[in-house]
């Protein structure tokens, strides 16, 4: 046999957590024979694969449902990676000063990931971008305060190659955070348009 047996076999079982164990057998032995030494799923694989039937996730469906459930704790950034992003965020925090009530947050990170480049494009042979609304509004649509100068060209091109070389769901993680922050940065009121003529 090319894999071994499950505990349940010993007595002549076989159900769902019998499917589950072999595909996840299937599924080990191509790891190994790929020589793939980081699998993102390997606790949930390990659990598969218990030939104890008692200990073994019992269906599909329990797998896709912890798969959902743990999947933010299965992604994982370097200190590079979290550097990367800290050091843009801190350059993000500290040149708005005020956002507008009404402002919006934009989401789609490929829209984003096309502006950024557009803008690192254009200041990329600079130290500090001339203006840092050219950065700032790749990530927000409405009206805010801002610091015009100093925003570090070198935070735009790391936090773009992290953007860049990151899965979708990565991207959701780092657009979380960076709203979270912004999210700490004071709101005010739009002013009231005076429609009154003075006399």
């Amino acid at each position: 046999m090319w894999c071994e047996p499950p505990e349940e076999f010993k007595d002549i079982l076989y159900d769902f957590r019998t499917e589950v164990y072999f595909v996840g057998k299937l599924f080990e032995k191509m790891i190994h024979e790929k020589g793939i030494e980081f699998f993102e799923y390997k606790s949930i694989l390990n659990r598969m694969c218990n030939r104890n039937p008692d200990s073994r996730i019992e269906s599909f469906f329990d797998i896709e449902k912890e798969i959902n459930n743990n999947r933010f704790f299965e992604i994982d950034f370097s200190e590079e990676e979290q550097s990367d992003y800290r050091h843009f965020a801190d350059f993000m925090y500290k040149h708005i000063t005020k956002i507008e009530n009404g402002s919006k947050y934009i989401d789609d990170c490929n829209w984003i990931q096309n502006q950024l480049e557009d803008v690192y494009r254009s200041i990329m042979l600079e130290e500090t971008a001339p203006d840092s609304a050219l950065i700032t509004r790749c990530f927000i649509s409405g009206s805010y305060y801002y610091k015009k100068d100093g925003f570090s060209v070198w935070a735009v091109r790391e936090f773009l190659r992290l953007f860049k070389s990151s899965s979708q769901e990565k991207r959701r993680i780092i657009m979380a955070n960076l709203h979270t922050r912004l999210d700490s940065i004071t709101r005010y009121a739009e002013s009231p348009i005076d429609d009154e003529i003075p006399f």
